[in-house]
């Protein structure tokens, strides 16, 4: 499907498309950050999809505790150097 034998090396020159062009497809085909690539990961997602489940709720869980951080440290009117350090013990897929 990829590569010098791919549908765009094939294809592509019966659609018009230079060598220049083939050659940007399937430079393009072959690198990990395309279509298909998750969102907070970057691994294969798959087909048409842009995140993976798991990704998305861990995302979503270090936005809610950055949330419950900034509420607590206005709550208790803590110093900024505290709120500005609790996001470091958090992993960065949760960012």
């Amino acid at each position: 499907m990829v590569g010098p034998q791919g549908a765009s090396a094939v294809y592509g020159p019966q659609k018009g498309a230079t060598l220049g062009m083939v050659a940007e497809l399937v430079n393009w085909s072959q690198r990990r950050d395309g279509m298909g690539n998750g969102r907070f990961c970057a691994k294969l997602a798959g087909f048409l999809r842009k995140v993976h489940s798991e990704c998305q709720e861990r995302h979503n869980a270090g936005g809610r505790e950055i949330l419950s951080l900034v509420r607590e440290a206005v709550k208790k009117h803590s110093a900024l150097a505290q709120l500005k350090a609790a996001p470091e013990g958090l992993p960065p897929t949760a960012l």
